[in-house]
């Protein structure tokens, strides 16, 4: 985990955002690139989901999740509208995502980086016009992968592979309550 901003010392100490990217179509509910959508259904012990335009959100005592209701590539489009409706800087939106540069069952958090190439990023930053948000980049390439993310982001995750993944959540949601210290 790379930590490159002091989180204790969040803008206005608004609620944070736990936002999942992926893609709205059924058929691509388990893929590789709808891992952050995962991760927020895995966050959502409730499994209720209040549906808006461009995004589905449940809010709770400290913080809010949300999933993309628009495709990958749109991304900035759901991430506006979101913050809008809450009227949240996005200082305090945690973005989730799949990384096809990080190795399957690998993390990382990070603050105010570029996008390295990431679709959803690139219309996020560009909407938004800063990169200064949380990102917890979910590896999705597996092991001796030598492929271009394009040919598997949008596969079906293999049994084993979700697997490492139901494995890696609680480590992502442990150490996102210690960086940010919610309780809930």
């Amino acid at each position: 985990m790379q930590k490159s901003k002091n989180a204790n010392n969040l803008e206005n100490k608004q609620k944070l955002i736990i936002l999942g990217l992926g893609n709205p179509k059924e058929e691509l509910n388990f893929t590789y690139h709808n891992i952050g959508i995962l991760f927020t259904e895995f966050l959502n012990k409730e499994k209720v989901w209040k549906v808006k335009n461009k995004f589905s959100y449940c809010q709770f005592k400290n913080y809010i999740l949300v999933k993309s209701n628009e495709y990958m590539n749109n991304s900035g489009e759901a991430v506006l509208e979101t913050l809008n409706f809450f009227k949240i800087k996005p200082e305090n939106l945690i973005l989730v995502h799949d990384d096809a540069d990080l190795l399957l069952g690998t993390y990382k958090i990070q603050y105010g980086k570029n996008s390295a190439g990431h679709h959803g990023i690139i219309s996020i930053i560009n909407t938004l016009k800063t990169k200064n948000f949380w990102r917890v980049r979910i590896g999705i390439r597996p092991p001796n992968q030598k492929a271009k993310a394009e040919s598997f982001v949008l596969k079906k995750i293999i049994p084993a592979h979700l697997k490492i993944f139901e494995e890696l959540f609680p480590k992502i949601e442990l150490n996102l309550k210690k960086l940010f210290k919610t309780k809930n």
